[in-house]
C-alpha cells in the first residue's frame, strides 16, 4: 500500500488539491485538513482489510473444527451432535456482521 501511494502520489496530490488551486497538502505544516483525511482513509482501508481477514480466519477455523471432530458442514447432525448446527449457524459471516452491528450501535449510543 505504501509503495502504491508513493508511485501514485503526484497524480493523487494534483487531484486532491484541484491542481494546486485548492487546499495545499502540508502534512506537517500546521493546521491542515490533509492529516485528518489521510488518517480516515488509512482507517477505512484497515477496517476493510481486517473484516475480510477475520472472515477468512473464521471460515478456516470452522473447517478445522469440523475436520478434527469428523463432521460434515453440509448436512445437519441433530442426533449425534445436537449443538453443531447451532454453532455453525452462529459462525456464519452475516450473522456475525449483524451481531457486530448491534453491539456497535449500542456502544455508540452509550458514548454519545
Amino acid at each position: 500500500m505504501a509503495a502504491a501511494m508513493c508511485f501514485f502520489w503526484e497524480p493523487l496530490a494534483r487531484y486532491l488539491t484541484d491542481d494546486g488551486k485548492g487546499e495545499p497538502i502540508a502534512l506537517l505544516g500546521g493546521a491542515s485538513l490533509w492529516p485528518t483525511v489521510l488518517l480516515r482513509m488509512v482507517s477505512i482501508f484497515l477496517a476493510i482489510y481486517f473484516i475480510f481477514r477475520t472472515r477468512l480466519d473464521l471460515d478456516n477455523n470452522l473447517g478445522e473444527i469440523a475436520e478434527e471432530m469428523g463432521l460434515d458442514q453440509t448436512i445437519p447432525l441433530p442426533a449425534v451432535y445436537p449443538d453443531w448446527p447451532a454453532y455453525v449457524g452462529r459462525e456464519r459471516f452475516w450473522k456475525r456482521c449483524i451481531s457486530a452491528f448491534f453491539c456497535t450501535a449500542v456502544m455508540c449510543g452509550i458514548v454519545f
